[in-house]
């Protein structure tokens, strides 16, 4: 907290002027920050006329690098996670933050159905929750291991995509 009162410039009780609590403070952070990856992906999506999916992880790891080098994006993601799992709570809020996210992903995948891109058999909410978990992988392992890019790890994630497992016990 002595962090957020250094880097707002304000004293503790004017920061509680604003915010009841920590966990609206952390809400309103996780909120802004899930709103900057959203309004990015709306801006390169037409659900009429979706762009390949490449484009789409393109702007999806590059937004999140970009809110890596300006807030800090993936460190105070795991930091809102952890904080969502101790407050029910704030865990509720960010569900709901992630949920709207993820219905958006929805919206992605059924775009890419009626496109015929992506098949039908699979449920649309299964999909929208992996997409939604290759970004949270891509976040946290920007946080703690520092290791990654966007255009490694889109590498790694369209070889997993275009294997081919014919002739191998499937």
């Amino acid at each position: 907290m002595q962090d957020v009162f250094a880097e707002a410039d304000l004293s503790a009780g004017a920061v509680y002027r604003y915010f009841k609590s920590k966990d609206d403070i952390v809400a309103a952070i996780a909120a802004d920050a899930l709103a900057q990856l959203s309004n990015a992906l709306k801006a390169a999506f037409d659900p009429t006329a979706p762009p390949p999916l490449d484009e789409v992880l393109d702007v999806l790891f590059g937004t999140v690098e970009q809110l890596d080098a300006t807030m800090g994006l993936p460190r105070l993601a795991v930091q809102v996670w952890g904080e969502a799992v101790r407050s029910p709570d704030l865990g509720d809020r960010v569900a709901e933050a992630i949920g709207d996210v993820r219905q958006m992903f929805a919206d992605l995948v059924q775009a890419y159905e009626r496109e015929g891109i992506l098949p039908h058999d699979v449920p649309t909410e299964q999909l929208a929750r992996v997409v939604t978990a290759l970004v949270a992988g891509f976040i946290m392992q920007l946080a703690v291991l520092r290791d990654v890019d966007a255009p490694m790890f889109r590498a790694g994630l369209r070889a997993l995509l275009t294997a081919s497992y014919e002739g191998h016990g499937q």
